[in-house]
């Protein structure tokens, strides 16, 4: 039958939803039973009000540092502390996240009592909201306000819907942001928050392969430290991404009451994660001095040490020093490193990707030129350039440039297929690094090459 409840919007010159009134349909007529009013700062709610009660407050937010470190730099999302309900008993409730900024519980201010949990699927869809603050908090997925009439989240400019995984209007980017208008991160939510800092498996993992093959090394040392040189961005305690939302986390807990008397555990793993930002991805923020500095230490690290690191190590050194040319930026013609907790982000989003070799060729063929005589410089001239070449060419996609890569590979360096890292997070079939490792690569590569940065 016909609908019996209308939701009408109206908004600001800022593309702000200001007001939302629902109306019900009673005897043929179209009745207000709600209508609300609500302040921003930049894109943040602040209040929301009731316009049907002399405006009085439903719902007050305070906001921090969002998943950018800064206070709206990725949209608040990740940034929310507290939430005042101004009408029920729900009360004051300070704002948990989990490493995508996805709101995950809420706890009593007065009591420290938890007082929701909340779990999503991969596209925002919710799977559970319990506890007696659950439904009366509206910021839920990516911090976004969920209206309870529709299910839809409000992001700003568009609605998404959870349930289908699309936006209901199409991107206002158009085609320059996508192909496809209405998809949700390009339909792969898990992959596509992987925006800070990671080169491509065609950088890491195959490109190390062809260099450790041209160079002579055994076929089993080639597939082990091709493996460990991929496997920072497969491990979730080394991957780039949840150590910098990891940081942000770090830095919300340290302003959460609750919390305090936690803060030199907090510190501590603050400090681990972003030692692992710094020195397995090179996201340290320096000029042009300290990137060429970095870049030279790792290079003679894996040169003048190769005989006595192990295949593991050797792997992760790779990484580092793949990861210290593609992670730089030109600033008005200075270069400069990224830096923690959120590495290329924002140049990520604006199809600026350096991680992808085509959109930093320059980087790649000096990355392959270093590695090349670091690893005893037995590739020729030749050989090498026709290797950078082929991995320079703009395929269609990254899958094309992967299956290209593995065919250039297979027919050139005897690539037998394994492992492959595509598609999610792959730990291959060689021993898993402890936490040891881990600490003892870090305080290896601070003390050779982070002194003075």
């Amino acid at each position: 039958g016909a609908p019996e409840q209308r939701l009408e919007f109206t908004y600001d010159a800022q593309s702000r939803r200001v007001a939302k009134r629902t109306l019900q349909l009673e005897a043929g007529q179209w009745e207000p039973v709600a209508h609300r009013l609500f302040v921003y700062d930049g894109w943040n709610l602040l209040a929301e009000l009731d316009a049907l009660s002399e405006l009085k407050p439903v719902r007050l937010c305070t906001w921090g540092l969002d998943l950018s470190g800064t206070l709206q730099g990725a949209g608040g999302v990740g940034g929310l502390l507290f939430t005042r309900e101004m009408t029920g008993t729900v009360g004051d409730q300070a704002v948990c996240f989990d490493g995508n900024g996805n709101v995950s519980a809420l706890c009593d201010l007065a009591t420290g009592q938890v007082t929701a949990t909340y779990d999503y699927g991969p596209f925002g869809d919710l799977l559970t909201a319990d506890g007696p603050a659950a439904n009366a908090n509206p910021f839920r997925f990516s911090t976004k306000y969920t209206d309870p009439e529709t299910g839809l989240l409000y992001y700003g400019y568009r609605f998404y819907s959870p349930s289908t995984g699309r936006w209901l209007n199409r991107d206002p980017l158009g085609e320059a942001s996508s192909s496809s208008l209405y998809a949700f991160l390009s339909g792969d939510p898990v992959r596509k928050i992987d925006v800070l800092g990671l080169y491509e498996e065609d950088g890491h993992y195959y490109t190390s392969y062809a260099m450790l093959a041209g160079n002579g090394y055994s076929v089993s040392d080639v597939e082990e430290i091709a493996y460990y040189s991929q496997v920072g961005d497969e491990d979730e305690r080394l991957d780039a991404v949840p150590a910098g939302l990891g940081i942000v986390a770090m830095k919300s807990l340290q302003l959460n009451p609750v919390m305090w008397g936690y803060g030199a555990l907090i510190k501590g793993q603050e400090s681990h994660l972003r030692d692992i930002q710094e020195t397995l991805h090179s996201l340290h923020g320096g000029d042009s001095s300290a990137i060429g500095a970095r870049r030279k230490c790792l290079e003679e690290m894996l040169r003048n040490s190769v005989g006595d690191l192990a295949n593991w190590e050797k792997g992760l050194l790779i990484h580092a020093l793949g990861d210290a040319y593609s992670h730089v930026r030109s600033d008005s013609g200075r270069l400069n490193a990224y830096g923690a907790p959120v590495g290329h982000l924002f140049d990520s989003f604006s199809k600026n990707e350096p991680d992808v070799i085509a959109n930093n060729p320059r980087s790649f063929i000096a990355y392959t030129a270093a590695l090349n005589r670091a690893l005893g410089g037995k590739m020729d001239g030749q050989a090498l350039t026709k290797f950078q070449g082929h991995m320079i060419q703009r395929y269609q996609n990254q899958d094309a440039a992967i299956t290209g890569a593995k065919n250039y590979i297979r027919a050139n360096f005897g690539y037998r297929g394994n492992y492959s890292p595509e598609g999610g997070k792959n730990l291959g079939p060689y021993p898993a690094l402890t936490n040891e490792q881990i600490r003892s690569f870090i305080e290896k590569v601070k003390n050779a090459c982070c002194k003075g940065q």
